[in-house]
């Protein structure tokens, strides 16, 4: 009977292969059709985007609103499939759960279907492999008075089991397509802000001249430099910026002044005097914080940062208005990013895979930088020990010392990435 119960579906007759025959023929065409299809939508779509972006090219406010918007967008897709993919995790578990204490009964569910073939009610072939089918046998069973009194509870316990499976399979089914369509709309939103991101390099070619030389001379400053403080001391004296807030770190800016520099868009020089910036700044990728400042690491060392770790390829914004006065490589940091917001601040990012922004470039909160490569760098093995995920490293400095980065972050450093 068990033997029988493993044997599956017998072949479809002779003469329904021929009928199918056709069909299969067809196949290739119809997928053809839909390969085309969706070509052209994609042409379309590219086209539209190719004339979006030349419009904005002339405005650098709307090219940056639509830069800070779709990297926020892009974050929050990134986020929001993480939290997918955690589910299905723990939907997986649950189920793994459900199948070991399923395989506990095994012997009771074969007493069930033996009783019910005894009467005369053969289950399908599929039936132990199928949670469903063995499902409908079992509450057949139970209808049917096949059950043994003294095997009620045990039975009603099995009843439980499948239930649970049969939920969580389509929960997780549901789940999955989620999945799917969140990845297609992330892929989507990538596409465009890398057109955005050429546009607004585009839109500062014309000053590509006037700084090679300065590019020139900050990567031999880097490859001169011992450490970052070293590094940041060169390209201070190398690179001087018109930063146009003479005064402003001396006086208050209220909330409402705050409100309203944050609104121009066009802006050329930070909104808010970084020291008032506490509590504005958005975080600079999405994902859990694996080390904070000042908390020791497995070698005992302190953290003089933040670390988050992050999705696969996941997009990063700069945390705060500023020019950037260095963008590449950089001894064991990876990829090393630091922004000047001015008043002897600096913000340091680390553990990147590519970096989109040039020296010079000023930069707005929220606009987005670089993005995260496959597997942690080793930039962030000493604030990220035993992950592999990627994980960026994240440090504020005033003065050449590192401070702590939580009480500027808009969530009061809580949550940080999410």
């Amino acid at each position: 009977m068990v033997a029988a119960s493993a044997t599956g579906w017998p072949p479809a007759p002779a003469h329904a292969q021929e009928t199918d025959a056709p069909a299969e023929a067809a196949a290739p065409e119809a997928d053809l059709d839909e390969l085309r299809r969706g070509l052209e939508a994609g042409r379309e779509r590219e086209k539209a985007l190719a004339a979006e972006i030349e419009g904005l090219k002339a405005d650098r406010a709307q090219l940056n609103e639509r830069l800070i918007g779709v990297a926020g967008q892009v974050q929050e897709t990134e986020t929001a499939i993480s939290g997918i993919e955690d589910r299905l995790l723990d939907l997986g578990d649950r189920q793994q759960g459900v199948r070991e204490s399923l395989g506990s009964r095994r012997g009771l569910l074969i007493e069930l279907i033996a009783a019910l073939e005894r009467i005369g009610r053969k289950p399908p072939p599929a039936m132990l492999v199928s949670p469903e089918d063995a499902l409908k046998a079992v509450r057949s069973a139970m209808l049917l008075g096949a059950v043994l009194p003294d095997l009620r509870v045990e039975t009603e316990a099995l009843v439980s089991d499948l239930e649970e499976l049969n939920r969580l399979k389509t929960e997780a089914a549901g789940e999955r397509d989620r999945l799917v369509a969140r990845t297609e709309e992330l892929s989507s939103q990538r596409e465009e802000l890398a057109s955005l991101m050429e546009a607004k390099r585009q839109s500062i070619a014309e000053n590509e001249d006037q700084l090679a030389a300065t590019r020139a001379r900050i990567r031999e400053l880097a490859e001169k430099a011992e450490g970052v403080e070293d590094l940041i001391a060169s390209v201070e004296e190398e690179i001087t910026f018109d930063r146009g807030r003479t005064g402003r770190e001396d006086r208050t800016v209220t909330r409402e002044e705050a409100r309203q520099a944050l609104g121009n868009l066009g802006r050329l020089s930070p909104a808010v005097p970084f020291g008032q910036a506490v509590g504005l700044l958005p975080a600079p990728v999405s994902g859990p914080v694996v080390r904070r400042f000042g908390e020791a690491d497995d070698y005992g060392d302190i953290a003089q940062g933040l670390s988050i770790a992050t999705r696969s390829a996941a997009q990063v914004v700069s945390p705060a208005d500023g020019h950037v006065v260095f963008a590449g490589p950089f001894r064991t940091y990876g990829q090393l990013l630091i922004v000047d917001p001015g008043d002897g601040y600096h913000v340091l990012l680390a553990g990147m895979s590519s970096i989109g922004v040039e020296v010079g470039q000023f930069v707005l909160a929220g606009e987005p930088v670089g993005a995260m490569g496959e597997l942690r760098l080793a930039s962030a093995e000493r604030t990220s020990i035993g992950r592999q995920q990627p994980t960026l490293y994240i440090e504020f400095r005033k003065d050449g010392r590192s401070i702590d980065p939580d009480p500027w972050w808009s969530d009061g450093g809580t949550g940080v990435g999410g």
